[in-house]
């Protein structure tokens, strides 16, 4: 074989190799363990994520600020988060970016008491010992609906509590109450029964849940991102056209009774978005944040568009993406 020939079909089987190496390469997601994450299990265990040429090495977190941590600390490339952990990760660093927001909820949250203390109303929560999670929506939330109620947070004793830890202290009558997300809430009301009941709350919150990347990893895989939000936005189809199915799934993931799931299962609402409302909340956030002494008041709030990165959603669901 002629030398040249040869040399042209090294060059040719090595650009080969390279092409298969990259596309073989491993995308770590960290996805918290809540039904506010479901696309992006739905779009692993579902084969979406492979139609799509995407290798996925999924891991669970705890939480979404959890899920950011194991991101910043590199452990994963990609994490899912709710807002109010973006809005206090942004307040420290900016190396990190919005890719979408694939569910919102005004019910996920909730606030549930303890049957024999006396709580009938958010205004009983005075004086009371209530858990929540430090740096996640579990925090924001409880102190917007008591201010939002008039009360005061600082007359309410606010203990900050991991996850499991809160469910614990409520079972085991620490505190009175808890702030706490689904699945956590189910499965306390599954454990007590009639010992604990949901508090009326107002829906002024709508939370989101959203797909996060590093910077640097956004540049080095520019051409993956859109085939991520593909194989996502599948998913959510999935659920949407599927809920039996989906449901079963969710509760094998959740280890919680599809009974139970089906009747909050409503309260989510899937869908890829990028809405010109998210950098406000992100705004509301912080200005928490800093009112409550969370962070210090001299900090300078960024400008949270410029951690929103709309240009591979807008190739995915162009009309999903309502930002100025």
């Amino acid at each position: 074989m002629p030398p040249l020939l040869v040399r042209c079909l090294g060059l040719l089987l090595l650009a080969l190799h390279v092409h298969t190496a990259h596309a073989a390469e491993v995308v770590r997601v960290a996805t918290s363990k809540n039904i506010l994450s479901f696309p992006v299990v739905v779009a692993h265990e579902k084969g979406f994520f492979a139609r799509h040429g995407i290798v996925v090495d999924r891991q669970d977190c705890v939480s979404g600020a959890r899920c950011m941590v194991e991101m910043f600390e590199g452990r994963v490339d990609l994490a899912t988060a709710a807002d109010l952990p973006i809005a206090l990760n942004g307040l420290r660093r900016n190396d990190f970016a919005i890719l979408a927001t694939f569910v919102t909820s005004n019910r996920d949250l909730k606030i549930l008491v303890d049957s024999n203390a006396g709580i009938s109303s958010l205004k009983d929560l005075v004086n009371t010992r209530v858990a929540y999670v430090r740096g996640t929506a579990s925090q924001y939330f409880l102190d917007t609906m008591l201010i939002y109620n008039g009360i005061d947070p600082n007359r309410v004793e606010r203990v900050p509590l991991g996850v499991e830890e809160a469910s614990a202290a409520l079972r085991d009558g620490r505190v009175q109450a808890v702030s706490l997300w689904e699945p956590h809430i189910s499965r306390l009301r599954l454990a007590k029964g009639e010992q604990v009941r949901l508090l009326s709350t107002q829906r002024v919150y709508l939370e989101t849940f959203n797909l996060l990347a590093p910077r640097d990893f956004i540049e080095r895989h520019a051409e993956q991102i859109p085939a991520i939000l593909r194989a996502i936005d599948e998913a959510i189809q999935f659920i949407n056209t599927n809920p039996r199915e989906a449901l079963a799934l969710l509760a094998q993931r959740l280890d919680v009774p599809v009974a139970v799931l089906s009747d909050i299962f409503g309260d989510y609402h899937y869908r890829l978005s990028l809405s010109k409302s998210l950098p406000r909340t992100l705004d509301s956030q912080v200005r928490w944040a800093i009112a409550s002494g969370e962070v210090s008041a001299g900090v300078t709030p960024p400008n949270f568009l410029k951690f929103i990165e709309p240009r591979f959603l807008r190739l995915v669901r162009p009309s999903a993406v309502t930002l100025p």
